[in-house]
This record gives C-alpha cells, structure tokens and sequence, in this order.
C-alpha cells in the first residue's frame, strides 16, 4: 500500500537504524508522448495504459514500499511497456529505515540492483512526510517522470492524499490496481511468481508466527480464516518481495530477530552474505 499520514502513528515499525550511505543512481531520460486510448477490455486499474500496436511509453516513478501491492502495480506498467525512472522510498531518518515496512538501506540499495531501477530515497521525519514526499516526486520528474504509480488498491482517503501530492509535484498519480478485487490481486501476485515474505504483521489481526513465510495461496487462506483481510490493505500484515518475474535474480535473504513493539511485531531482514547475487535462499 502507498503511504497515508494517518497511518504514521498507528503503523510505525520501530527497527533499530542503520548508517550505511546511500548513492542515488541518476539515469538520462527523453519524455516520449502519451497514447491514452484503451478498449475496455484490456483495461487494468484505472491508470493511464498505452494502447497495444502503439510504440509510445509513459515514463514514470513509483512509490515502492518493497510489498506484493507495488510489485504488482510496477510489474503491470512494465508488462505495458512504460518505463520506470526511480522507485521512489520513504525512510525513517531517525532510524535509515522505510516506514511501515522496516526495510533497511542495505537491502533497500540490493532490491533497486536487482530490479535495475534507480532508488529515489526520501528520509524524513512523521511531520515532514507530505513535504519529503513532493520534494522526491520533484526529483523524479527531473529525472524524466510523467506520472507516478502507487499500489493503492481501494481506500479512497490513500488516493486522495497521493494524488494531492503528485498535483503539488506537477505529476499525474496513476493507481494501477484501483479497485480490483483484494483476494484476486492477491492470488495474481502468487500465480505470477512473487515470492512475497510476511515483515511486520498487526498482532491483533494476524499471527506473529506468519512472520518470515513467504505467501502462499494456502497462507492467504489462513489469513483471510483468522479474520484479517487477506489483502493487508487495511495494515494487517506487510510483506517484503525478493524475487519475481521483474527481478533479474533472486535475493539472497536471511531471516533475523523477531521484535516485538506491542501492537505490531516484525522480522528483521538482511542480504545473505554467505551467497553471492543470483543464488536462491
């Protein structure tokens, strides 16, 4: 899911930080014209999609939290021909983490390798987020972005506050899977080969000992048999994707501590470093 100001105070995964730098990749790129006609048929989410027979491309920025939603939505414009500037994270300054997800820098850096997309990182605080997130959308359209994608799926207070900040940063925000049926995305992700592991969980809504499993169509049934949305779009559980049919290769990914902060608890990641890239787990 795309980041919603509310949710910093209710979601906020407390990790401890990591100083490790980060160099922001910077690729030259030509804004090419847009085709916006599409026959319903071939329809997807309600974001703008190029017309099939048509060479033109849309160049675009996505919000990537690293979870099975902005996969999904990045695989989708890419399956388009649309081509990805950056993936645009936002970091806990405090602690050189993503918000909501926990994702540390490190591994935030491996994933933009092995997807071969730029990371755009914004670090801020709780009250700088809206302000953090239009200066990197700034960042972006510099880069040659047209638009900006988010995996938002259909809580519309999301949406809202996402396209007010693509307006204020002169982008279009296009949401891929507006909409669509929670369960159904899930599965696609799972049939197109995602391996999705579980992050962070919200205690009260899923297991504590789902954390560190990859998705199944038989762990989604168990999420949904527990009473949570089998989606997470409402913050029952995030999850981390390290391999899929847009990763060159497979991350290496070892588990570590799991940590408690009462109402959520997560699962610390880190690159393997025992494996080399392109090995399996």
């Amino acid at each position: 899911t795309s980041h919603f100001p509310l949710l910093i105070s209710q979601a906020l995964v407390r990790l401890p930080p990591m100083g490790t730098d980060l160099r922001l990749q910077v690729c030259p790129l030509t804004l090419d014209p847009l085709v916006h006609s599409r026959s319903s048929s071939q329809r997807q989410g309600d974001g703008v999609l190029i017309q099939k027979g048509f060479n033109q491309m849309l160049k675009f920025v996505i919000s990537y939290s690293c979870g099975k939603d902005s996969a999904l939505a990045l695989y989708r414009m890419l399956q388009e021909g649309h081509q990805a500037v950056g993936l645009l994270v936002m970091i806990n300054r405090e602690q050189e983490r993503s918000w909501f997800h926990g994702v540390d820098r490190p591994l935030l850096e491996a994933v933009s390798h092995a997807l071969g997309i730029p990371l755009i990182p914004c670090a801020c605080a709780g009250e700088d987020y809206a302000a953090a997130m239009e200066a990197g959308l700034g960042r972006a359209q510099k880069m040659g972005a047209e638009a900006a994608v988010f995996g938002d799926i259909d809580i519309a207070g999301h949406r809202e506050w996402c396209t007010a900040r693509c307006a204020a940063a002169g982008l279009k925000a296009l949401f891929p899977l507006w909409q669509q049926e929670r369960l159904a995305l899930t599965r696609e992700v799972i049939d197109l080969g995602f391996s999705a592991l579980i992050k962070c969980v919200e205690k009260s809504k899923t297991s504590i000992k789902m954390l560190g499993q990859t998705l199944t169509h038989e762990l989604v049934a168990a999420i949904a048999a527990g009473g949570a949305d089998a989606c997470g779009e409402n913050g029952e559980y995030h999850t981390f994707v390290y391999d899929g049919p847009i990763f060159s290769y497979p991350l290496p990914i070892e588990t570590g501590a799991v940590l408690d902060f009462g109402t959520h608890a997560a699962i610390d990641l880190n690159i393997a470093k025992q494996n080399k890239p392109g090995t399996q787990l």
